[in-house]
């Protein structure tokens, strides 16, 4: 690979008008220049396409969707409009330090069993104010690095799509980003079966927290962390013995449960509600609490209401005596 090689940074980008311009200006502050912006429009109704085309990168290749396919499909379609080495992620509404590439592309240069490298990030509020640095970490040496081990992201995802650079073969041979809530989980669980990722030490991009993304909705993104999961398990059934078989049904279970217990039961969708909890009995058999909630799912409405308001009835005499 070329010592200065091509970066591609990929956008997905739906209804950007807000952030796009603050995101892409922050690419062309950037102190390395070898790259190519790919900007994938999906179907936006706002002024996303007026913004972009009022940039001036020399090398950008724009796509414009022609119906609103998804972040996942979207990041895909320029995944393999690509021509470069690498490939950079980057969200319409986040935005990088000027370092970002140069160190990123410096660790992959120096060290050619790493397929990827994120980095540390800080947390900004819609108007660019910072509401969270790790300060424990934002003064390292930016060449300082931690491997992240599939047992690794297993425990806990830590990596933000807007801090990855990545070797273009490794995400291929990864299988590319399957359609979901949260369709990061599930690339980065199957990337790190078989590809080395580290995280640099250092902070060198901002994810951006705002009341219109997806990740504002809390229940669809433990629903969508919970398929993630399943699905990047039945693609690569060794996860299982890579973790090993505590870690592994203790993960499925909570993550079942809680889809169970936190969306389908609390939207009265009882038929889903129990089909994850019967994943959650299978990984965890002395669960009596999912049995029972499994039970209530099969009660009918009528039936509910009638246990409901016996409950009410017994939780107030007994309220009442304890005045």
């Amino acid at each position: 690979m070329k010592t200065q090689p091509l970066v591609s940074i990929v956008i997905p980008v739906f209804n950007g008008e807000q952030y796009l311009n603050t995101c892409l200006n922050t690419i062309l502050a950037q102190t390395y220049t070898n790259y190519e912006v790919i900007i994938i429009n999906d179907n936006s109704s706002d002024k996303t396409e007026e913004i972009i085309k009022n940039k001036c990168f020399q090398n950008i290749l724009y796509i414009k969707n022609l119906a609103n396919l998804g972040t996942a499909e979207s990041r895909n379609i320029g995944i393999r409009q690509s021509r470069g080495d690498l490939i950079a992620f980057l969200d319409a509404d986040d935005k990088w330090y000027p370092s970002f590439l140069e160190i990123q592309v410096g660790i992959l240069m120096s060290n050619p069993d790493i397929d990827a490298a994120c980095s540390l990030f800080d947390i900004m509020d819609s108007d660019d104010r910072i509401i969270y640095r790790n300060a424990h970490h934002q003064n390292k040496n930016p060449l300082s690095i931690k491997e992240y081990k599939l047992s690794d992201i297993w425990d806990k995802l830590f990596i933000s799509p807007s801090t990855v650079v990545a070797k273009r073969q490794s995400i291929f041979d990864a299988g590319l980003f399957s359609s979901g809530y949260t369709e990061d989980v599930n690339f980065w669980l199957k990337f790190s079966v078989h590809h080395k990722i580290v995280e640099t030490q250092c902070i060198l991009a901002a994810y951006r927290k705002h009341e219109t993304q997806k990740t504002a909705n809390g229940h669809k993104i433990m629903l969508g962390r919970t398929d993630a999961y399943l699905k990047a398990v039945q693609e690569y059934p060794e996860i299982k013995e890579i973790i090993g078989e505590p870690k592994f049904r203790n993960k499925i279970h909570n993550l079942s449960k809680s889809a169970a217990d936190h969306y389908f039961i609390d939207k009265n969708e009882w038929g889903k509600a129990r089909h994850y909890l019967l994943i959650a009995i299978k990984h965890e058999p002395t669960d009596y609490d999912s049995f029972l909630k499994i039970i209530w799912c099969f009660i009918p409405y009528p039936g509910k209401k009638i246990i409901k308001g016996v409950r009410n009835i017994i939780n107030g005499q007994f309220g009442s005596s304890k005045k």
